[in-house]
């Protein structure tokens, strides 16, 4: 009898936790923004140093990625 009131009470939580998520619909930014995105990480040691340029885009629009293309980066060390 124990064992099913605690069967019963997981099960109507779970129930409840799972049917009162509502989805999120952020507020669209209608500015066009096209901001430079600098993504990467500078290893100090002998390993690779990958550095991606990339330029934001609307979330309206059909693309999902928007590469900088011919640009130059350099990395210098101030030792």
């Amino acid at each position: 009898m124990k064992f099913q009131r605690k069967f019963l009470l997981y099960l109507v939580l779970t129930i409840v936790v799972i049917s009162c998520k509502k989805p999120y619909n952020p507020p669209v930014i209608t500015a066009p923004g096209s901001y430079l995105v600098v993504e990467g990480v500078i290893n100090a040691g002998s390993d690779s140093t990958i550095i991606k340029l990339s330029r934001t885009v609307n979330l309206s629009s059909g693309t999902t990625n928007n590469p900088e293309t011919g640009a130059a980066i350099i990395v210098q060390s101030n030792n």
